[in-house]
């Protein structure tokens, strides 16, 4: 009987407000993601004539924004680890 084993892997600390994705060869913050999520339902909110999709993308974009809001609060306050996070400032757009 032959059981394979895994090797173990280097567990290395990442702050709590990033995110990783397999398909990123970096890692980006939490803020950067939500700006660029911000940017992309603006650009199809600019294009959509649709009412129903249009809410649907507003509702995003609500979303999307006040979780921006949150993480800007958390970051002022600071509670945010991540260093580059807490010295940007987002701009409304």
């Amino acid at each position: 009987m032959v059981v394979a084993v895994r090797q173990r892997t280097a567990i290395m600390p990442v702050p709590e407000d990033t995110m990783t994705s397999p398909y990123l060869d970096r890692i980006r913050s939490t803020r950067e993601i939500l700006e660029d999520l911000i940017s992309a339902r603006e650009g199809e909110l600019a294009k959509t004539t649709a009412a129903m999709q249009r809410r649907r993308v507003e509702r995003d974009l609500t979303f999307l924004r006040e979780e921006l809001a949150r993480i800007n609060d958390k970051a002022e306050a600071g509670g945010s680890r991540c260093e580059p996070c807490n010295s940007q400032r987002i701009g409304s757009r």
